[in-house]
């Protein structure tokens, strides 16, 4: 039942730390609107019982972990919002039991405590200086400022550069692969590219609709747009992503007459954001 299961999952993330939502696996429609407002914060209300028109209000509290063999949840609000952890298939010989596991954590607990609570305390005394000078424009705003923090607090000069374009680059490169991996446009349009030896020249975003649609056709792939115009949306909805993905410069734009779109795409060497980004 599908309301039942996102009434129950709604619950769960108003009442608990930490939520696990474990092998998803197959489609489910509700759950990329569900993930983006769990990780904006909305607030959920409801009648309270025995009243006819006082609300009570729940925040989400909960972290939410999701693990997946293959995803269905590649939207792009969706993946600006989520930390991708990609895990590799265990060697035999490096297998280790519960047990064992379990043991090991153990015996290194005391340390591991001692570790994080010398972390934390160096956050909260830096915190008072450092708290006027962390922004962030990244959709995980609260992540992004506290990693910032995190590594200043840790560094000599309060310096956060190293996790600002390092890591959450990283980051934004990995939600980027993330939302196109076994995307069909993505995939027609690395082998357009490749047809046309690295440059689709500027046209019609109609007549590239047309040309990867009978590309499909031809490859017997997937094509999942109805006409131009949800071409066009969706190609500007992942320009960045496919940017990031494909390793090109994507150049969409109105020439207001008539409302046509046109679209050049082109593989740079210097990658999407090279010194000939403009």
């Amino acid at each position: 039942n599908t309301a039942k299961a996102e009434e129950t999952l709604t619950l769960a993330i108003y009442k608990r730390p930490l939520v696990v939502i474990d092998n998803v696996d197959s489609p489910t429609p509700w759950l990329e609107d569900f993930l983006c407002r769990a990780a904006t914060g909305v607030r959920m209300s409801r009648r309270r019982l025995y009243t006819n028109s006082e609300e009570v209000h729940f925040t989400p509290r909960a972290g939410v972990i999701i693990t997946s063999r293959d995803p269905h949840f590649r939207r792009e609000d969706v993946a600006r919002r989520i930390l991708p952890i990609r895990f590799k298939e265990i060697p035999e010989e490096m297998r280790r039991t519960e047990t064992e596991i379990r043991a090991e954590v153990e015996a290194r607990r005391g340390s591991i405590w001692a570790d994080v609570l010398a972390a934390l305390a160096r956050i909260q005394d830096s915190w008072p200086t450092l708290k006027g000078t962390l922004r962030s424009t990244h959709s995980l705003a609260d992540f992004a400022v506290f990693g910032a923090l995190l590594a200043a607090a840790h560094s000599e000069d309060n310096n956060s550069d190293e996790w600002d374009d390092a890591l959450m680059g990283r980051l934004e490169q990995a939600q980027h692969r993330f939302t196109t991996e076994e995307d069909p446009l993505a995939e027609l349009l690395d082998a357009a590219l490749e047809q046309s030896k690295g440059t689709l020249h500027q046209q019609p975003v109609s007549d590239l609709f047309r040309d990867l649609r009978d590309l499909a056709q031809i490859r017997e792939w997937p094509w999942p747009y109805k006409h131009a115009g949800a071409f066009t949306k969706a190609l500007k909805g992942k320009r960045t992503a496919l940017e990031h993905a494909l390793d090109v410069r994507i150049v969409l734009s109105n020439n207001h007459r008539g409302g046509v779109y046109h679209v050049s795409i082109t593989k740079s060497p210097y990658g999407p954001y090279g010194p000939n980004r403009g």
